[in-house]
């Protein structure tokens, strides 16, 4: 077998790669982590490189890239920061969601705006009582004429409050009904009425940003509402095609921002001009030759004897 990269995924990789270091330079990226600032350059970037649209089919506007696809983009994005890789698989996750269980309307609608930059889109799952356990979810939809009123509380719901962004929310729909049956997937605009966005102050991800979300009776038209009422496929648990396009690019990030990190470390610990190495210093124990009554006087508290023409000490000798 064959496992090395196409010619068109080695270009791929090569463009990613001179875009990443040409707008994320490390002052940029410090910049980002100390000011909590979106990375909108680089999803410009993205865009007009066209990588929102790798993995979805060609019919839909897409470019219908494979895993590995995906997989180099995110180790290049990664490499800089793996802040900047949750901010593009936000988007691309999600829109799969449209694309996989979405009606084509719904894939008209979104997907165009999606590839566009007009929109970015993120999910929002965990609840502060149930973490990632979907089966303990709380926060609700009840119909109301052709409209639903989301009531709840979602917690890490990484980058939630980007501008233009599309918060993929799931919530219960019939909470007496089965997980797989009551729960639905709404598309709720972070702009919505009702709708409060608490940014949290963690030790890393600043620039993305994790947002704790209160939806307080939001209102969210009927045509929001993904894959209907019940059946609805939370991304925790999707088909097996979908969990590999959503594992492998994930579980490279981290690895790959570790091995960046410890290049960086490598190149630093290389240049860095240390004081050790310089020829102009020394310790401070050897600036100034000891004088020659301090050197006698060593040799006698050592009880040892020592050649004139030599100095050195040497340790006392053991008690009988």
């Amino acid at each position: 077998m064959d496992f090395s990269f196409t010619e068109e995924q080695r270009m791929m990789r090569e463009s990613v790669r001179k875009a990443m270091d040409r707008i994320a330079t490390p002052d940029y990226v410090r910049r980002l982590d100390r000011e909590q600032a979106y990375p909108s350059e680089l999803y410009d970037a993205w865009v007009e490189l066209g990588l929102l649209r790798i993995p979805f089919e060609e019919r839909l506007g897409g470019l219908g890239g494979s895993v590995i696809d995906l997989v180099i983009v995110a180790e290049e994005i990664s490499r800089k920061s793996a802040d900047f890789f949750m901010a593009y698989a936000g988007s691309v996750f999600c829109g799969l969601n449209v694309a996989r269980q979405g009606s084509e309307e719904q894939k008209r609608h979104w997907l165009p705006k999606l590839f566009s930059g007009e929109i970015k889109m993120s999910i929002s799952m965990s609840e502060p009582e149930a973490g990632s356990d979907v089966g303990a979810m709380r926060t609700s939809a009840r119909r109301e004429g052709t409209d639903y009123v989301i009531s709840g509380q979602k917690l890490w719901a990484t980058g939630a409050g980007a501008k233009g962004n599309v918060i993929n929310v799931y919530v219960k729909t019939d909470p007496k009904a089965n997980i797989r049956q009551g729960m639905s997937l709404f598309l709720v605009d972070n702009t919505a009425k009702g709708l409060e966005l608490k940014k949290l102050d963690m030790l890393g991800r600043r620039c993305t940003g994790t947002y704790e979300i209160f939806f307080n009776d939001v209102r969210v038209p009927a045509e929001r509402l993904v894959g209907g009422e019940k059946g609805c496929r939370p991304s925790a648990s999707p088909p097996p095609r979908a969990t590999s396009a959503r594992r492998r690019p994930a579980s490279t990030s981290p690895s790959n921002t570790q091995r960046s990190a410890s290049s960086s470390a490598e190149r630093s610990a290389r240049t860095r001009r240390s004081r050790t190495c310089s020829p102009t210093w020394r310790p401070r124990w050897r600036r100034r030759a000891p004088s020659h009554g301090a050197r006698r006087g060593w040799r006698r508290a050592a009880g040892t004897r020592c050649a004139k023409s030599r100095w050195r000490s040497s340790s006392p000798p053991r008690p009988t």
